[in-house]
């Protein structure tokens, strides 16, 4: 179709690019924002204690850095949302630490399921009792779901 945009074709470098942003950009900014608003409280309250220039200076730091928070945020939001609208996010959600040799569905420590072994759903592998999900075998004035059946004489 002429004219369109098939993202596909840059959904890679948009991977990478983004990859790159979240786990190397954003942090180290976040940082020198976090270690300019520590400067200016500690320009404030313990440099700064007896003289009110230094102390506000260090109101100013304090500011500053608070501000590089909310753009940075602010930027972090913009992006997230531009990426989404456009679908080239990778949507793919870290996978779960896992012990060696285990497969997904032996990692969960809790099955449910029935434990009695007169019913005709036991599980030998359930470790949490579930009575609801037993279903015992019919006797002769019972239907399958265990209800009462009406005997006409």
């Amino acid at each position: 179709m002429a004219g369109s945009i098939n993202p596909q074709y840059i959904q890679g470098y948009a991977t990478s690019i983004t990859g790159i942003i979240n786990s190397t950009l954003v942090p180290t900014l976040l940082a020198v924002a976090f270690l300019v608003f520590l400067w200016g409280i500690y320009k404030y309250f313990i440099k700064g204690a007896a003289d009110p220039k230094a102390q506000e200076s260090g109101k100013t730091f304090a500011l500053y850095g608070i501000i590089g928070f909310v753009i940075i945020f602010a930027v972090w939001g913009i992006v997230g949302i531009f990426m989404d609208t456009l679908n080239l996010s990778s949507n793919a959600s870290p996978t779960p630490p896992t012990v060696s040799g285990s497969s997904a569905t032996n990692s969960n420590p809790f099955i449910s399921g029935c434990m009695d072994p007169a019913a005709t759903n036991y599980n030998k592998n359930a470790n949490v009792h579930n009575d609801s999900s037993c279903v015992y075998p019919h006797s002769g004035n019972q239907d399958m779901g265990g209800s009462l059946l009406r005997l006409s004489p």
